[in-house]
């Protein structure tokens, strides 16, 4: 049987299968800087090809505006806000993060405390990044009655439509744990989903913001992701008491 020395100097809770908070946070960030800087070039090729697909979307958009103007009745108002509002980030999704977290520590499942840290770290990168973004190309949002188009560096809420804050830090989530426990992927997805056509619904973003969003918060979570993935050594050992792990083989999820 492999077994591991507990090193106490790092912060390891001898009474836990896991490192302590701090510890797995500062392995994530670290982990994922070295992904980085290891796809540096597939990750500015990824934002290139975003940012001009989702150019070239731009017809759609308003297609599919006149689409909706059209169908709107008001029928689903109730329902799109309900979403839009359980989806900003500090409700619904960091809630799930915290259940996913706190599951993992109750039954000693490592591997589940990491995928909700890489999601808390993939989401929050996703939204700050997506907020740098909304104020350089300050794009209208479809409600105003502002002319579409990048207006360039303006910080009112009327010009914060692309990228969709709510579609990146949504499947920044979805990347994250997807990678780290593929078996929660598909339910956060179909959530993140809800939370963009809700956003969509009403006329908050355009379907490019939203593409664009979700393929940022995407990136954000496959990074944090495959970092949390390079923490997955200590999901493969559980605590002896002793001050050892022993091996287990797998990860069990």
């Amino acid at each position: 049987m492999e077994t591991l020395i507990l090193d106490r100097e790092h912060g390891n809770d001898p009474g836990s299968d896991v490192p302590s908070i701090w510890v797995s946070v500062r392995e994530l960030a670290i982990g994922a800087s070295l992904t980085i800087r290891q796809r540096a070039w597939w990750l500015v090729g990824g934002g290139v090809v975003m940012l001009v697909m989702a150019r070239g979307m731009r017809a759609w958009d308003h297609a599919a505006g006149e689409w909706l103007h059209a169908v709107n009745s008001g029928a689903w108002i109730g329902l799109a806000r309900g979403l839009s509002w359980w989806g900003e980030l500090h409700r619904a999704p960091m809630m799930l993060l915290v259940a996913l977290g706190f599951a993992g520590v109750r039954i000693r499942k490592p591997a589940l405390v990491h995928a909700a840290l890489a999601g808390v770290l993939a989401s929050v990168s996703a939204g700050l990044l997506a907020n740098i973004i909304k104020w350089v190309v300050s794009r209208p949002r479809p409600s105003t009655s502002i002319p579409d188009g990048f207006y360039w560096f303006k910080m009112s809420w009327e010009f914060q439509g692309f990228p969709s804050g709510h579609a990146a830090h949504c499947f920044a989530i979805v990347g994250a744990v997807s990678v780290v426990t593929p078996r929660f992927g598909w339910l956060l997805g179909v959530g993140a989903l809800s939370v963009a056509w809700s956003r969509f619904w009403l006329e908050r973003h355009y379907v490019s913001d939203l593409w664009a969003g979700a393929v940022l918060g995407i990136v954000c979570g496959v990074v944090f992701g495959m970092a949390a993935r390079r923490l997955a050594g200590w999901s493969r050992h559980v605590w002896n008491g002793d001050g050892r792990y022993t091996s287990r083989g797998s990860l069990g999820l």
